[in-house]
């Protein structure tokens, strides 16, 4: 006979529930008052801790009369962060960052890492039982960086994990890889395919549920109602800074000697022999050599919706555009050669 859940295990389970799918400040806090609430000490503590990694509001309201420093005073808060890092760091698994601009295969990296290592996929730039927690949590137009508090618990992901992130490169997080064992893998696409292939992205919303063009992707409603050309000519505006300082970022930062990415190449490894690209990343993360084969195959199975796009298709750009783009790369020749992402 099964055993009936016990009344701690229903009431952990509706806390876990809600506060994966509280999004918003009000309701987070209004279950970490409920969890404050609890009589049994020793239970209260467990929910508490749970719903800190699960979601960032979770954050109990202190009666009046609780002095917070008579609960956790600074040594306590010191000691514990170094015990958490002291784990975090000397705690041995996979762990992977694939660090990318936008419409450049990294989706489907981090898909097949996910499936063919058991890996978990979770966030790094915020402390959430969610993997994409900065955009479901209202952040998806602030910068991608590391956040600290994931960093630690991220760690105690049994397999290791797949953060997928659109993280500029510097030595700091070069600094927070060397430390925390993480090896950066950087997607890189020719940039002509690459804003056709970002614009067929937001043409495809509209009418969807995601159909919030300004906060996804900071792109104002009239763009479907644009040509074209009106369309690349402010995704360019917007966009194009970014993406050349996205890659020159990483290419300074290797060049200076603060980390050695693997580069993953749109064109010659994702379009290209799946075995190759397959055996180039189990290289590098250390995976075992036997492998390879299956990481081959959830490269080749067609999971995550991935797009398989045909290199060549932003010769749709053309005129004032296409100039703006290679103007715009050929200004970085002064510190960094970025031209191999143009055409030709």
């Amino acid at each position: 006979m099964n055993e009936l859940p016990n009344p701690r295990q229903i009431k952990t389970q509706s806390v876990v529930a809600r506060l994966v799918e509280a999004t918003t400040v009000a309701p987070a806090r209004a279950v970490a008052n409920e969890i404050f609430a609890e009589q049994d000490s020793a239970f209260k503590m467990n929910l508490l801790s749970m719903a800190a990694t699960i979601n960032p509001f979770a954050v109990p309201q202190l009666p009046p009369q609780v002095q917070p420093a008579s609960l956790f005073n600074v040594d306590a808060w010191g000691k514990s962060i170094a015990m958490a890092r002291m784990v975090a760091v000397n705690t041995k698994s996979t762990r992977v960052l694939v660090a990318a601009a936008p419409k450049t295969g990294s989706t489907y990296i981090s898909g097949a890492l996910e499936r063919t290592y058991n890996l978990a996929r979770v966030s790094l730039t915020l402390l959430s039982a969610r993997s994409y927690g900065q955009y479901q949590f209202g952040g998806g137009l602030r910068d991608h960086d590391v956040d600290e508090l994931a960093l630690i618990t991220t760690a105690y992901a049994p397999n290791g994990y797949v953060a997928h992130h659109h993280m500029i490169g510097t030595p700091y997080l070069a600094k927070q890889c060397q430390l925390y064992g993480i090896t950066p893998i950087v997607t890189r696409r020719n940039l002509f395919d690459t804003f056709v292939s970002f614009d067929d992205q937001i043409m495809k919303l509209r009418g969807t549920s995601e159909y919030i063009p300004y906060l996804h992707f900071g792109v104002p409603e009239a763009w479907y109602d644009m040509e074209f050309e009106d369309r690349l000519d402010f995704l360019l505006d917007q966009q194009l800074p970014w993406y050349t300082r996205y890659y020159a970022s990483w290419m300074l930062t290797q060049q200076e000697g603060h980390v050695d990415p693997l580069w993953v190449d749109y064109e010659a490894d994702i379009l290209g022999p799946k075995q190759a690209l397959a055996e180039k990343i189990v290289a590098r993360i250390g995976a075992p050599e036997a492998s390879v084969s299956r990481l081959a195959g959830e490269l080749d199975s067609g999971n995550d919706n991935f797009n398989k796009g045909v290199a060549g298709r932003g010769s749709r750009i053309t005129g004032r555009n296409r100039q703006k783009i290679e103007e715009f790369v050929h200004r970085f020749r002064i510190v960094c050669d970025l031209t191999g992402l143009l055409d030709g």
